[in-house]
């Protein structure tokens, strides 16, 4: 019984670690810019472009390793195509 506790309370203070760690780098990624005149305009952009505009490339990954390039013939569709391109 005590030994299920421990490793409750263990579990427990390493995500608590892991959480406290992350705050402590958005904090310095928000607050912490080594350049005086960066606008808050431009961080916003940088995270914008990171964040958002990869998400598609995320997606179409992801879509494709759970689906399955040859389960839906994408194979075949991605070499007919590109055999048009060709000719």
């Amino acid at each position: 019984m005590m030994d299920w506790v421990a490793r409750l309370g263990r579990g427990s203070l390493d995500r608590i670690a892991v959480l406290g760690r992350a705050t402590v780098m958005l904090a310095q990624a928000i607050f912490g810019r080594s350049q005086v005149g960066v606008s808050w305009r431009l961080t916003l952009a940088q995270v914008h472009a990171v964040g958002v505009l990869s998400l598609s490339i995320i997606l179409v990954s992801g879509l494709t390793s759970f689906c399955g390039c040859c389960r839906f013939s994408l194979c075949d569709a991605a070499a007919a195509a590109a055999t048009q391109l060709t000719e």
